[in-house]
């Protein structure tokens, strides 16, 4: 049954995307939902399971039923999850939930945060609802990450998508015109994420489908363009290229020194030279080269040392 309430929801969102929007209906069915903890119960087990277990496969229906839902449900703060030892209101655990660490849910994740932010922006020109909808903190800093990983366009301030130079999936139609909302173009330059976090989530890449030019121009922009600022810039003394180099390197040895502490084992300890570490070691290496350049400072041999350390090669 929710299987077939969200293919049914995802037909009349991606309609009414296209054309003139009345979502009040949604709003009221939500609420209807809301009332019945077991058609919430597993409605809410759908989605996540679907996020965390199937988002590479899903279709651009889909994705606009999830976000449209979660627009909704954002507005109900009775709707929560258990997540370790806290609660969180069940559209931010989703939102924290979804998957960057392979190229197909990176797609997934774009597209996702862009039909909510459109979809919001729609929600709130309609007089007939009055709850408050706001577009979370973490979709706008989803957007400003991934929307300039796989949109060259995205790095200028360009008001189009010229060279459809891109590795957003090709069956997401709606993607490109969804990108040149200005409530999407908005959030890219609203709530980035710092330079430290967006570190930590390109460590979690799992699978590069992007050619190595594409990376380097990618990895190029971000650190001259300073689009993601470090959340510290050091002492007075140090310069925006060595508080890069600091990020880079503390991140490769935190990530090294906690898979040894929590896998004392060999054989139990997970692969750990994934893409992603991998590409921050080698944006280290070459960021390093600039400040070593200039300043004698060597933070690539520091971690080198700390990665041989703890039984790692860069």
């Amino acid at each position: 049954m929710v299987e077939l309430l969200l293919n049914c929801v995802g037909e009349t969102v991606t309609t009414l995307l296209n054309q003139s929007y009345d979502g009040s209906w949604l709003t009221q069915l939500v609420l209807v939902l809301t009332c019945h903890e077991t058609v919430v119960h597993n409605l809410c087990y759908v989605v996540c399971h679907l996020v965390n277990r199937q988002a590479h496969t899903l279709s651009e229906c889909h994705i606009h039923a999830l976000a449209a839902l979660l627009v909704h449900l954002n507005s109900s703060a009775a709707v929560t999850v258990k997540s370790g030892s806290h609660t969180l209101p069940f559209v931010s655990y989703i939102v924290q939930s979804l998957p960057v660490s392979t190229l197909p849910c990176m797609s997934f994740s774009l597209l996702f945060a862009a039909s909510y932010a459109v979809y919001a922006d729609m929600v709130r020109q309609d007089s007939t609802i009055t709850q408050s909808v706001d577009v979370p903190d973490d979709i706008h800093k989803l957007l400003s990450y991934l929307g300039p990983r796989l949109v060259k366009d995205l790095r200028s301030d360009s008001p189009r998508l010229a060279s459809r130079d891109w590795m957003v999936s090709h069956k997401f139609l709606s993607v490109e015109r969804f990108l040149l909302s200005g409530s999407v173009r908005g959030s890219l330059e609203r709530s980035r994420m710092s330079f430290d976090s967006w570190v930590q989530q390109e460590l979690e890449v799992d699978g590069e489908d992007v050619s190595a030019q594409w990376l380097m121009d990618y990895y190029n922009w971000v650190v001259f363009s300073r689009w993601h600022q470090p959340s510290s810039a050091g002492s007075v003394c140090e310069t925006y290229m060595t508080s890069v180099c600091v990020v880079l390197a503390r991140a490769v040895i935190d990530c090294d020194t906690k898979l040894t502490q929590r896998h004392t084992c060999r054989c139990m300890r997970p692969h750990s030279n994934k893409n992603g570490r991998l590409n921050i070691i080698s944006l280290l290496q070459a960021s390093n080269t600039v400040v070593t350049r200039d300043h004698g400072r060597n933070y690539w041999e520091v971690g080198v040392r700390t990665s041989q350390k703890f039984g790692r090669t860069p």
